[in-house]
């Protein structure tokens, strides 16, 4: 490890910024020219370890990565035909390469407030574009990260992805306020160009390759499989139910008996997976150990989540949170909390649950999201012998 070493000497110093970087370059010069994408992982990974966030990480992640990019570049296997979902992936890419150039000529307009909609509109499609981040975070990032602990630097990318969102909404409420000037709204929206572009190098250069590197071909099969969820203008491939029905299986010997009846073990998973609500389990030692298969997930799941330790279910902007319910849960101090968000011009409640057993020693959380936006809108009454169907 003395090549990670002193690379992250390297960028330790170079973050003081009070030295020459040329001389500083040349004296890694042979360390920073001949790093591989695995070797990436493993001084990112080594950052966090010395109590950088991924957050703190951000402002000079390019900088790191600037530095690697010519032997990445060098060294880049040629991998498209490889696997549909590699080709996916890169198809995406190429399909917002072409949104940005809709947003060229107008950044060149000499009067660039003059085509507020036009660029709203624009701004607006790369939105189509979150799926595939949510691929990555969801589908890819948990598999990777069960192959080896390197992979835990992937969090950096993940809040990346959360940035390029909050840059998206930032530069289309620029273009709302009449009171935004022409070079507010160039700086905006050039840093969403430099972030959303970056990220497609970081994925082809970086990402994908390392992933090569530690994923079967059956592997590569089943993610392209389970994407199938993941709809959008950047994957035109139709939904399909990926994952096999609990209910292909019974259980007729297993019955739950309590005092207010019983229940077939196949019932229970078929009341679980009924409810137009998403349910993940959480067991008390903060690993993902079971999710429901409903009809229309609002937040979709994967296989790979299973025995995933919760922190790494969520973007690093909120994952301190999540962490402080957990431990308020785990401590007695609460036992729910709740939140909703607008997700797609719907509302969405997602409340969070302590699970006790007759002892009351904490054994983990439910985690329930529900589409509440129909609830908002009843009124009056509908009693059963008036039922029409909503």
């Amino acid at each position: 490890m003395e090549k990670i070493d002193k690379i992250q000497e390297y960028i330790v110093r170079m973050n003081r910024g009070n030295e020459n970087l040329n001389n500083l370059f040349k004296e890694f010069e042979k360390e920073l020219l001949s790093v591989n994408p695995l070797e990436a992982f493993d001084v990112f990974q080594k950052i966090k370890l010395e109590n950088f966030s991924e957050l703190e990480i951000l402002p000079f992640l390019d900088k790191i990565v600037h530095v690697f990019f010519d032997n990445l570049r060098r060294t880049k296997p040629n991998y498209e035909n490889l696997y549909p979902y590699i080709d996916e992936m890169l198809q995406d890419n190429r399909l917002l390469e072409k949104t940005f150039d809709k947003i060229r000529p107008l950044m060149t307009k000499l009067d660039i407030l003059n085509v507020r909609q036009e660029m709203v509109e624009i701004l607006d499609e790369l939105k189509q574009f979150y799926p595939h981040y949510e691929k990555k975070e969801n589908l890819l990032f948990p598999l990777m990260e069960s192959k080896h602990e390197r992979f835990l630097g992937l969090s950096i990318m993940w809040a990346l992805h959360n940035k390029v969102k909050q840059e998206i909404d930032d530069s289309i409420l620029l273009l709302s306020q009449e009171s935004t000037s022409k070079q507010e709204l160039i700086e905006s929206i050039s840093q969403l160009f430099f972030d959303m572009l970056g990220l497609i190098q970081k994925e082809e250069y970086i990402l994908i390759p390392a992933a090569l590197e530690v994923l079967s071909p059956d592997q590569w099969k089943d993610l392209y499989r389970q994407a199938a969820e993941y709809n959008g203008v950047f994957n035109t491939r139709e939904s399909v139910q990926n994952i096999e029905s609990s209910l292909d299986f019974t259980f007729e010997d297993y019955t739950i008996t309590t005092q207010t009846g019983q229940l077939k073990l196949d019932q229970v998973l078929m009341i679980f997976n009924v409810l137009e609500m998403d349910m993940t389990l959480v067991d008390e030692n903060n690993k993902v150990c079971y999710f429901t298969h409903t009809k229309n997930r609002i937040f979709p799941r994967s296989f790979s989540v299973i025995g995933r330790e919760v922190k790494n279910c969520h973007p690093p902007q909120s994952v301190h949170i999540v962490e402080e319910i957990v431990e308020n849960f785990r401590a007695g101090k609460e036992d729910k909390a709740s939140f909703w968000i607008d997700m797609k011009g719907r509302k969405m409640l997602i409340q969070y649950f302590a699970l006790r057993d007759n002892l009351n020693n904490y054994r983990g959380v439910l985690e329930v999201s529900q589409d509440i936006t129909m609830i908002q809108k009843l009124e009056g009454q509908q009693r059963l012998a008036q039922y029409a169907k909503l």
